[in-house]
């Protein structure tokens, strides 16, 4: 009985499948980006509602106004955020 070889497969179906793969994750990606956008919003809006917006929500000082300006929906000076941010690296790496 002859041993029949595996049916080739063509390559473009392999890149279609890898391109449709990219595609999904990095649309993912931008879901995932704009969720977060939102509910940063969100909170801003609260905070604006609240009376604390501009505040840091770590020191309890104000955020400069500048920064405010460039990213309203911050919720950290400076300082705060970059040691936020230290811990956060330390916490994932």
């Amino acid at each position: 009985m002859p041993v029949l070889a595996p049916p080739m497969r063509d390559p473009g179906d392999q890149v279609d499948a890898a391109n449709e793969e990219v595609t999904e994750r990095t649309d993912d990606a931008m879901l995932d980006h704009y969720r977060m956008q939102l509910a940063d919003i969100g909170a801003a809006r609260e905070r604006i509602g609240g009376g604390p917006y501009g505040i840091c929500t770590d020191c309890g000082e104000r955020i400069p106004f500048a920064r405010l300006q460039a990213y309203p929906t911050v919720k950290r000076c400076t300082p705060c955020q970059r040691r936020h941010e230290l811990l956060f690296a330390r916490s994932e790496g």
